[in-house]
């Protein structure tokens, strides 16, 4: 028999949810955003009365909260909704038991708005107050640069947090006078980025209620949850109340369900994302209430309402395991906030006992937090980055330096603080140098800076930068916003650290044993600079580094010389100067790299595109026949090479009237694997899928050749072709950093 709730049966809940669903669906297109917000509003507001009507559960009170707001923010003079929002502030209170429940929610949320208001309109001042650092300076004028600018972003990201923190604790005030006197002594903690220091004024709130020990053994332990759950559901209201919660973040299942992609297409472009609370899906839930809702993986809840000594728990290997380490690494970095703050004190002190006694844990978080963070936020991800269509700036340029300074922190156990104390405190132990020590603070100050400014100019938490989009000065070109956002020595200098210190932790990830008598020594080479230009995508700036070098003949001694050139090369290339390239890889292939097979190869290859681009046919087949020859003759499985060639080989074929030949080197090159970094939707594989159509055609196998341009066709559809440089791929070739480092 069917649930009732109020009266109703929730299936026919259910049924009208979905099919409220469905006519939101039709004011959104393909990508789920709403083509008519002020549309779309009566269909939130309407699905949000239906989670109040089910509000007895405590996650339907929040999601009704959610869209409810999400109405009031799509049509802001509408009463119904401003009514409906009120009224479900004042149901939640009376289902709470609330001591004061006759308060206004809405009156105390637009009070902490005008706080976050004014948060961010003083970071904004701070950052106006940064400059641009110029390219061409002396290294003296550069130190004296880069400390003001580490002195400025870390004394705003201080302040940002204070602020933060401060209304913060604003609210869990109000919480706790709404609800009355608290029945035992409890303490709000942060974690996250409030922990690190390094919080946005558009950041969520990730954090933890910490009870006194012994609460757990009395008769009313339940009853005291239930005041501190509600003490939650009321924060969470003052904050969604704010609208700057998007409607996925808390997982309405007709909408946002993950488990079912048929009901996971809302994307809620519309809602400012800003001050909110960390979200419903299941790998987040970093607040009190925490993971309610249980999964086939994982079918238990994990509630952040404990007492010290289950809290502590979750730090323990065999639970961090269970639940995922993520959990146990944001325990791991916490702050006070409200409360007791003995309470916060005994926490602490029990947190560094058991994170130097778990040895256990401890390696288990060196290896697969490190393996994981590595392979998320690698550098190595910026190769092509700025020919895609989209630039992550949070995971590309922030986490890369951030994320890797608080991981060397935890493999030297050093006692968690801010990355920039992280930093000092690494310097002080004597595991880096005073240069290296400055490098990274510049490098975390360049990486604050980017994140901060990016969302100012947004105006939201929004990460990415996309190919096209406009904002303030900054252009168009995504290489060119980067740059443009804290200037191009900045952002070389920024990327030249990042990418060492990713190198370094690779190194240490698999000679562990080396660990204690290592040292990071951030190398301000010729070489490494240069390797961060072109990461950039300063094909430019790359060769001119390279000819003024030339000019003062400081090339000569250069034991690095080989890579210096493969790299300017490659510049060549981008900048479609093939001859000044082929010159280059002529020299490199007479004179091979020493146990470097992969890039000797690469070489060979990219010999091949020069003489394609140069109209030397003949000479590039000959190059690339000899390539696949080098390669038979190793033992080398790179399927990557192997399509580069055939698609050169082709092309060169091609051109040269060679259709039957050029046929074979094109079906070649489908017959080897697609991997993820280059799926069939991409433009080499369109682009070789159009030269069979037309060798075809030449061959005279015209219903074929009709075929294959209509397979052309609809793939191309899925791209965008504006700014392709055709042979992208072949130059800029991937090598992994250790095999040269």
């Amino acid at each position: 028999m069917a649930k009732e709730i109020g009266g109703l049966k929730e299936d026919s809940f259910l049924q009208t949810e979905l099919k409220l669903a469905q006519d939101l669906k039709q004011c959104c297109d393909a990508e789920g955003k709403e083509i008519n917000p002020f549309m779309s509003a009566p269909i939130l507001n309407e699905i949000g009365l239906i989670y109040r009507k089910r509000s007895l559960d405590k996650l339907s009170l929040i999601r009704s909260a959610v869209l409810l707001n999400a109405a009031v923010a799509r049509q802001p003079s509408n009463a119904k909704f401003q009514t409906d929002v009120k009224e479900v502030c004042s149901y939640l209170l009376q289902l709470a038991g609330a001591h004061r429940n006759k308060t206004d929610l809405v009156t105390i949320s637009k009070q902490v708005k005008v706080k976050i208001q004014q948060m961010r309109k003083e970071a904004e001042e701070k950052l106006a107050i940064l400059t641009e650092i110029p390219y061409e300076i002396t290294d003296n004028e550069f130190n004296k640069l880069a400390e003001n600018k580490i002195e400025i972003v870390e004394g705003l990201q201080n302040m940002i947090t204070e602020k933060y923190k401060s209304i913060m604790e604003y609210v869990s005030a109000e919480c706790q006078n709404i609800m009355g006197t608290p029945p035992c002594r409890f303490n709000v903690t942060g974690m996250g980025s409030l922990a690190r220091g390094e919080i946005t004024p558009y950041s969520d709130f990730e954090h933890v209620i910490l009870l006194e020990e012994g609460v757990q053994h009395r008769s009313d332990y339940k009853k005291i949850l239930e005041y501190f759950r509600w003490f939650s559901v009321i924060f969470h209201f003052i904050i969604i109340n704010l609208q700057e919660t998007i409607v996925p973040s808390v997982t309405v299942p007709s909408l946002n369900n993950s488990t079912n992609p048929e009901h996971n297409w809302f994307y809620d472009f519309y809602t400012m994302r800003g001050v909110s609370f960390d979200g419903l899906l299941v790998h987040a839930c970093k607040f009190p209430l925490g993971r309610t809702e249980k999964t086939k993986k994982k079918p238990w809840t994990t509630e952040l309402i404990k007492p010290v000594s289950e809290m502590l728990q979750y730090l323990d290997s065999e639970i961090a395991l269970r639940n995922g380490y993520h959990l146990n690494e944001v325990l791991k970095e916490t702050c006070f906030v409200f409360g007791d703050r003995k309470l916060y004190d005994d926490f602490e002190r029990g947190r560094f006992k058991v994170q130097n006694t778990d040895f256990v844990l401890h390696e288990f978080q060196r290896t697969k937090q490190l393996e994981e963070d590595l392979d998320n936020f690698s550098m190595d991800k910026l190769n092509n980055l700025f020919d895609a269509s989209s630039c992550n700036i949070k995971r590309v340029v922030y986490r890369s330096v951030s994320l890797f300074i608080s991981a060397l922190g935890h493999l030297y156990s050093i006692k968690f603080s801010s990355s920039f104390n992280v930093v000092r405190l690494l310097q002080k132990e004597n595991r880096i140098n005073g240069e290296t020590a400055s490098g990274l603070l510049f490098a975390l100050a360049v990486a604050c800076e980017v994140r901060l400014k990016v969302y100012m100019a947004k105006g939201r938490q929004d990460d990415c930068l996309d190919k096209g989009e406009t904002f303030r000065d900054w252009v168009s070109d995504i290489r060119m916003q980067v740059i443009k956002i804290v200037s191009e020595r900045s952002m070389v200098e920024c990327i030249n650290v990042a990418n060492q210190l990713q190198m370094f932790l690779r190194m240490l990830k698999s000679n562990q044993c080396q660990l204690i008598n290592t040292k990071l020594i951030i190398d301000s080479s010729f070489y490494l600079k240069l390797k961060a230009i072109a990461l950039l995508g300063c094909n430019d700036r790359v060769i001119k580094e390279w000819n003024d070098r030339h000019k003062k003949q400081l090339c000569v001694n250069d034991s690095l010389e080989p890579f210096v050139r493969f790299c300017v090369g490659n510049a060549y290339i981008s900048s479609g100067k093939y001859q000044e390239a082929l010159q280059i890889f002529m020299c490199l292939e007479n004179h091979p790299f020493q146990l470097n097979r992969d890039r000797n190869v690469a070489v060979m290859m990219l010999k091949a595109l020069c003489l394609l681009h140069l109209h030397k046919y003949k000479e590039a087949v000959e190059q690339t026949n000899r390539t696949k020859r080098k390669i038979a003759s190793m033992d080398f499985d790179d399927f990557f090479f192997k399509k580069a060639l055939n698609h050169i080989a082709g092309v060169a074929k091609y051109e040269s009237g060679l259709f039957h030949e050029a046929l074979t080197e094109f079906r070649n090159y489908f017959k080897c694997p697609f991997d993820k970094t280059l799926p069939q939707s991409h433009v080499r594989f369109v682009e070789c899928l159009i030269y069979v159509g037309i060798c075809l055609m030449k061959l005279g196998k015209l219903d074929s050749a009709m075929h294959k341009a209509r397979q052309a066709l609809e793939l191309s559809k899925q791209l965008d072709w504006s700014g392709v440089n055709h042979h992208q791929d072949e130059s800029n070739v991937h090598i992994p950093d250790s095999q040269y480092i």
